[in-house]
């Protein structure tokens, strides 16, 4: 003899939750992976703006002309490649400083980057800019930030490991937005 079967089933079990340590770590977990994406979009955009400004030929007086009233110091030579990794580079980072007109113009010198440097300051605190910025130990750069109206110059100076010379970097920005 059998027993009719009920057509009420049991309730099934209630399901358990993750606990909030498992939740914290897919939180993390997501995160970590936003910004490890990001970090790979910003690489592979600043590597093709790079190759982009590598491609296109270095035109000296161009170069010149970009960095406006920033003299160019003495001694020094115009380092093509640099100027166009330079530029490459300062495309990429042009959100960082919004301004209207950017311009860049790498050099070497033998010089120690304290005697670039003051020579710098003296020029360009002639020509009316101010001192904004300052750092003299950034690993192997230092440089110096300038202020003028709506105008910014940058001077830094990269020493090369294995060699002499240093690579000296001039930037300039016109018609910062404040």
């Amino acid at each position: 003899m059998s027993t009719p079967e009920s057509p009420y089933l049991p309730p099934p079990a209630p399901r358990r939750s993750l606990s909030p340590w498992a939740w914290a770590g897919i939180g993390c977990a997501g995160i970590s992976l936003l910004g490890f994406g990001g970090c790979a979009i910003f690489v592979a955009n600043l590597t093709s703006t790079v190759k982009r400004e590598m491609s296109r030929p270095f035109v000296e007086s161009e170069a010149i002309a970009s960095i406006g009233d920033i003299p160019r110091y003495p001694g020094a030579t115009i380092d093509p490649d640099g100027s166009r990794v330079s530029r490459g580079t300062m495309s990429s980072m042009s959100r960082m400083i919004p301004a209207k007109k950017t311009g860049v113009l790498a050099m070497r010198s033998e010089d120690p980057d304290r005697k670039i440097l003051d020579w710098y300051d003296g020029q360009l605190t002639g020509l009316g800019y101010s001192i904004e910025r300052a750092r003299e130990s950034m690993g192997r750069n230092a440089q110096h930030a300038y202020k003028k109206a709506d105008s910014l110059a940058i001077v830094q100076v990269q020493r090369d490991s294995g060699e002499g010379d240093k690579l000296l970097v001039l930037m300039r920005f016109d018609g910062i937005k404040k």
